[in-house]
């Protein structure tokens, strides 16, 4: 009897009695009717010609001017790409091609926007993307 009483008094002082429930079970179906086949007309599809992508050569493989054109209308969700334009009358220029027309260019530098003619271009160099509004 002094053995039972000591588990008694051994007992936790917030014991908590927890229910022994079972695992919930879903109702799941349990048969299905599948209406019969309906005949459905299908139509013959035209016979459409396989899309062929525009092939655009890399920077690398165009032309000096072509280079200046896609610069210049680089789409609005890139980042303009600072470059590095060799001339054949002045220094090299750093800075963002701007505008392209035929025969002129606009490039944005750090000291100002300067303008050259296409034909003094001899090399264009990527050097690489800038963030918004910083020339």
């Amino acid at each position: 009897m002094s053995r039972e009483k000591k588990l008694m008094e051994t007992e936790p002082l917030l014991y908590i009695v927890q229910p022994k429930l079972r695992p919930p079970t879903a109702s799941m179906q349990q048969s299905f009717v599948r209406r019969g086949r309906e005949s459905v007309l299908v139509e013959k599809e035209e016979e459409q010609q396989p899309f062929e992508p525009e092939w655009q050569p890399s920077f690398s493989q165009m032309t000096v001017p072509e280079q200046l054109a896609f610069l210049a209308s680089l789409p609005s969700h890139l980042p303009p790409v600072k470059c590095l334009l060799e001339t054949k009358s002045t220094q090299p220029l750093e800075g963002i091609v701007t505008e392209w027309e035929e025969g002129r260019v606009k490039i944005a530098t750090n000291e100002g926007e300067r303008q050259l003619n296409a034909d003094d271009v001899r090399q264009v160099i990527l050097i690489g993307f800038t963030r918004k509004g910083e020339p």
